[in-house]
């Protein structure tokens, strides 16, 4: 048994299998990956990586299996495994490449780490669709999981801020499963809502800050302009640095983004809009003299976005919103998130601004 020291949870033990599928070259490329890309540009604590947070979720998806009175091994796997088929700098490249890290997985299961889960006794398909939230996979994937605990508490850990702060030991002691769904006893109602209040401002104050927001729309468009020099197998072997020398060796439009972010010369907010709305950014870059990476757009939209958290009270199952006007609210506040920046070079920013309002 190995033990290894978590700066979240203490002491986190590794079984076997679960050490085989640590020490696979594709779990230690997650070391390279950042959880939160650049926005260590605004919180200089978040170099937390990809690799502390899975071992953080495996951590959290066996305590609340046994919470449950479910076999945590095979969620233990699939909370260790569910992230690794993310690229360099997380979700900043799933946009541009058109892939995310949820298909991406079923390549890297195909491979080494597949061969150890099995070499353990674990049927590799079976953790994929775990990881991916069927059944009672559920809890690494859905809305109140493994998965964000463990990231909601890393990341306020990491950035400083206390808004991730979660009452986990009460969570767990009002989880339930029926065997489809996981569901809360309507008794630890408060510590729902605090743990949704605690969500939606780490979205504010750190996931969306102007800032971020910004320096992603600038790494994007770096990614655009080579996403078509690269295969997303050669993507699954590099991290964040390997990428940026990729990048800027095969572009030197993506060396004058990658450059700017990395002295931090951010493009400035030059106006922004409803995500509902559209911009021609071809149009807005023409009539401001500019060059097409130079005008980038960034939305936030959250497409219907509805709480399915399940509560049961006195009468039975339902959904979070229906007992609790704090989730509610919650719920609504979250589409108030929604909107989109233009990003332009800071000596652009009143020009651009002043075609914004014309157009």
């Amino acid at each position: 048994m190995k033990t290894i020291r978590d700066p979240v949870h203490g002491d986190i033990e590794l079984s076997e299998v679960e050490r085989a599928v640590v020490d696979s070259e594709e779990m230690q490329r997650l070391r390279r990956v950042k959880q939160l890309s650049f926005c260590s540009l605004v919180y200089p604590g978040a170099n937390h990586t990809r690799f502390e947070h899975s071992l953080g979720t495996m951590h959290m998806a066996g305590r609340m299996a046994g919470k449950l009175g479910i076999e945590a091994e095979p969620l233990r796997l699939a909370g260790l495994v569910h992230d690794i088929g993310h690229f360099p700098f997380s979700h900043s490249l799933e946009g541009a490449f058109g892939v995310n890290h949820e298909d991406n997985l079923s390549i890297v299961l195909k491979g080494p780490v597949g061969d150890a889960l099995q070499d353990g006794g674990f049927d590799p398909k079976r953790i994929l669709r775990l990881a991916h939230g069927e059944g009672e996979g559920k809890i690494i994937s859905s809305q109140i999981d493994a998965d964000r605990i463990d990231y909601l508490l890393r990341d306020s850990h990491y950035t400083g801020v206390a808004y991730g702060v979660i009452d986990v030991d009460r969570i767990l002691n009002v989880i339930g499963f029926d065997g489809k769904e996981i569901y809360f006893n309507k008794k630890g109602i408060i510590a729902l809502e605090a743990l949704l209040i605690g969500r939606n401002q780490m979205y504010e104050a750190v996931y969306f800050h102007h800032a971020v927001r910004v320096a992603d729309a600038m790494l994007q468009e770096a990614a655009r302009q080579v996403r078509d020099k690269i295969k997303i197998t050669e993507l699954l072997k590099m991290g964040d640095e390997e990428f940026k020398v990729f990048a800027r060796a095969q572009s030197p439009v993506a060396k004058e983004l990658l450059d700017l972010l990395d002295k931090r010369r951010l493009y400035k907010v030059a106006c922004m809009y409803s995500a509902k709305a559209e911009c021609s950014t071809s149009e807005l870059a023409k009539k401001a003299g500019l060059k097409p990476w130079q005008v980038l757009v960034n939305t936030v939209a959250f497409n219907r976005f509805a709480f399915s958290i399940m509560v049961r009270d006195e009468t039975g199952l339902k959904r979070i919103t229906e007992v609790s006007k704090t989730a509610k609210s919650l719920e609504e506040e979250i589409h108030r998130m929604e909107e989109s920046l233009v990003c332009v070079p800071e000596e652009c920013k009143e020009k651009v601004s002043r075609l914004c309002k014309e157009l």
